[in-house]
This record gives structure tokens, sequence and C-alpha cells, in this order.
């Protein structure tokens, strides 16, 4: 990591002094000032915030300052949040055929690149366009609208199927057969506008696809408009229906009223964002993808730490990828329950009404954790070329629990049975050591097994620095 130097202009004749508020490990983090530079020097391994205050002094008067500090790994790892449950004498198991390896400096770039105004452009334009149900001349107003802004991005865009979903692809470079969906639906009911139900997720859509189609990734990303979503999710039935022989769908949002966070039951409760979906492990990790997204870039977005699962995930879009076990998916929505907004499939759901209260700043904030998310999902900077990778046991059984992996792209390796670590070495693409650590496999070769917790630490090497550890916990069972 190298160092950063933050030059101060103050009065020559002041004396200027600096110290972290929230002392990081300072043999992780030198801090030192030279003249009216702060020189801040932290180590390799080191990931993590901390606030710097500065003070300057010429013996009469003094004017102190501070400033934020944030020390990240240009490369990141990302994964399943279960424990992977291996049975005794099941043979080897991946531990995680899901993970994936990005460039996390490229993922805060596209977060930064969203635009509160240019949202609330989109958002408003579909609102103007009134009433838009299936069927309607506002419906195919707006149809063409979102077809023309996903043609302007870039995209490969098209309408699909008899009901007139609006698709926009970014192919992938690497992977183009794995695909991941963000979608919303544009129709409203007949009786109004549809300002928060659901321009407000269709306006995130757009911008999502603005940010992400001026991006490299290396697996495919659609944003679809799903139309007849009022009528019974009838255009994302129908595309699931179509799904494309060979495609993994690895994952689907669908972005559904996310500009009115307020409980109107109880004015005090925080505002937060809900996520809803069937109850199964790939749905739920998926979900989690999207909460810690949050959580690393997005951190004035709170979302709500329990994922639904009761009956409302099957009221939007991401119904049909579920129930029909095509796609991890979930449902991003402002608020679940007795207290949402009342004024939805109202002529009052507009941005105009005096008791709407549209927040487009919290609308802004789902869009920017639906970029990262997305990013970081389909390995935005994929083609970045590392140099090695380390998976290591804790709580390693010698003799009992053994690592393999799938050689290839020019990657090699070796696991060393005294310590339990399985190093991988080789000149390749991101992508290529992605298929790699997705291959490594766990077995435990004991007719008696130490049934102890393990934990599967992985990283990466770009030649210079370490990414972030990604682990996944272990569970031996014994028959």
């Amino acid at each position: 990591m190298a160092q950063v130097a933050v030059q101060y202009y103050a009065n020559p004749q002041a004396l200027l002094t600096a110290q972290p508020s929230i002392p990081p490990d300072p043999s992780q983090v030198g801090l030192s000032v030279v003249g009216n530079q702060i020189i801040i020097d932290p180590a390799v391994s080191y990931n993590g915030q901390f606030t710097v205050n500065v003070t300057a002094s010429d013996g009469v008067s003094s004017v102190s300052d501070s400033f934020d500090i944030e020390v990240v790994n240009i490369m990141a790892l990302s994964g399943a949040t279960t424990a992977l449950s291996y049975v005794e004498g099941s043979g080897g198991r991946t531990i995680d055929p899901t993970m994936s390896i990005f460039n996390k400096v490229m993922v805060i770039d596209a977060v930064n690149a969203e635009s509160d105004a240019q949202y609330t452009a989109y958002q408003q334009t579909l609102e103007a366009f009134g009433s838009r149900y299936y069927g309607s001349q506002a419906n195919i107003n707006a149809q063409n609208y979102i077809f023309n802004q996903f043609a302007s991005m870039g995209l490969t865009t098209t309408i699909q199927g008899p009901y007139g979903n609006v698709v926009g692809e970014l192919r992938g470079s690497d992977t183009p057969n794995t695909v991941y969906i963000v979608g919303a639906h544009f129709d409203s009911v007949a009786a109004g506008p549809g300002g928060d139900d659901n321009a407000s997720g269709t306006a995130g859509v757009l911008e999502a696809a603005r940010i992400l189609s001026q991006k490299q990734l290396g697996a495919t990303v659609r944003f679809i408009a799903f139309n007849a979503e009022e009528n019974g999710l009838y255009g994302s039935a129908n595309y699931v229906a179509n799904k494309p022989v060979g495609e993994t769908w690895a994952g689907m949002v669908s972005l559904d009223m996310i500009l009115r966070p307020y409980d109107s039951q109880n004015p005090s409760a925080p505002l937060d964002l809900d996520l809803a979906t069937k109850n199964s492990t790939d749905s739920l990790d998926w979900a989690n993808v999207f909460r810690n997204a949050a959580a690393t870039y997005v951190k004035t977005l709170n979302v709500d730490p329990v994922t639904n699962t009761g009956g409302i995930w099957n009221y939007s879009d991401n119904a049909p990828f579920a129930s029909n076990n095509v796609s991890p998916s979930f449902l991003a929505i402002e608020n679940i329950g007795g207290g949402s907004n009342p004024l939805y499939h109202t002529p009052s759901d507009i941005h105009t009404s005096p008791i709407a209260m549209f927040n487009y700043a919290f609308a802004g904030d789902v869009t920017q954790t639906s970029i990262a998310a997305f990013a970081q999902s389909a390995r935005i900077g994929s083609n970045t070329v590392l140099a090695g990778a380390t998976v290591s046991i804790t709580n390693y059984a010698a003799g009992q629990d053994f690592l393999s992996f799938a050689a290839q792209g020019g990657i090699a390796g070796s696991f060393d049975a005294l310590t339990g670590a399985l190093s991988l070495t080789g000149s390749a693409t991101a992508s290529a050591y992605q298929s790699v650590l997705q291959s490594v496999a766990y077995a435990n070769t004991s007719s008696n097994p130490n049934t102890a917790a393990r934990t599967a630490s992985f990283k990466v090497n770009d030649g210079s620095f370490d990414s972030n550890v990604f682990t996944r916990n272990i569970n031996v069972i014994a028959v």
C-alpha cells in the first residue's frame, strides 16, 4: 500500500499537528507530519477506516479540521454467507461455487457516479406519462421511452414477449452465459400515475443501467423493465417461461416502491429498506450480498437485518424467478406491512402531491446499493491480472482434512498437509482465478472425523497486495 500525503495550507508560522481520533493499530498505519504535509502510511495488509484530526496553531490562535480515511484492497472477494454442511463420506464438496473476485476500487467509482438528479429526472418523466396501465397509450409511451434510454446507453435492447418487457443487456466479457438481472415493473394501475409504484423502481433500473453500461463486467447483466405486473406478474412470468437454454441466472432483484420509506402507522420508525424472498438458502444468500453491499459502499442506507420470508415475497416480479427455481431472487421495497405507502394505487401517488413525502436521497441510496451489488457480483475488473491465491483451513485436522482444485488457465498449486493451506500461483486474470477458487473442494478422509467447526479462508494477491480475506464456515457431520 503506497503512502498518501495530504497537504494543508496554513500560516507559514503555524505548527501543524495531526492524530487519529479513532486510532488504528500503530503497527498497521503510520501517521506523521512533515512541514504542512500529513503522511499516512498503511501496511500492505491493512483494511479499515479512521478519522484524522488536524490542528494548526501559531502560538496565539488555532484552527482545527478533520477528515476520514478509508484504506481498501484493490481486489476483493465475496460469496456465500451460510455455512457449508459436510457429511462424513460424501467425498469432495466445493466450498463456494458462487464466489466472485472483483476490483473494489472500480465498484466504489461506479457507486459514486450515481446521480440523484438523474434518478429524479427518470422517475418524474415516467410519472408524467400518467397512468401506465397495461394496454394504455401511456404504457406504450413509457415502453418506448425506456427502450430509447437503454439503446442510447449502448445496451443490446429488445422488446421481449407478448406483454412487452423492455430488456437492455450488458454482455459479460468472459462468462456471458452467467446472467444477473435487475428489474422493475414500469406499468401502473389505472387509478394513478404510479410515482412510487413503480416509476421509482424503474428509475433505479435506468440509473443503474446508465452507470454500469460504461463498465466492463465479467458476467452479463440484464436491465429489465417488466410490463403487466399489476395484472398478475404476467410480464415477468412470461420472461421466466422463456429462459434461454444454456444460461445460468445467478441473481435477480426486483426494485418495487423505493421512494417513500416512511411507516405511516409508526412515524418514529427508522427509515430502512426491506428485503423479501422465498425461504431458500440461495435466495437468502443473494439477499445478503445486497445487504452487505449497502454496509460496505452505501453506509447511509439502512437495510433491515432480517430478510422477510412471509407472503409478500411473491407480490412482485421476483416471484416467478424464485417459484420456478430458475434464479436466486428477492424483492427490495421501502416498507413491508400495514405502515406501507397509503397513497399507492391512488391518484396521489405522484411527487407533486403535498402528502407524497417522496425521499429521493433514499431512492438514490437504494440505486447505489444495486450498482454495488451487481458490479461486484458480475465481477467488475475481471480482466485484472493476479499473481496468486491462498486457501487455508482454521481448526485444521491433519490427516483428515484435504483441499483439492481443478487446475486451469495456467494456474498451478499444491496442498500443504502439515499446515492445511492450498497455495495457487501463476499470472492469470481475476476471472481465471475465480474459476479455480470456485472449484476448490473440501474433503474429510477419516472414518471417525473431528467434528469441530472449520473455517476456510480465501485471499488473492495481485503481485503487490493481498485482497480481503473471504471466509466460509464448514460444519463436519459424522454419521
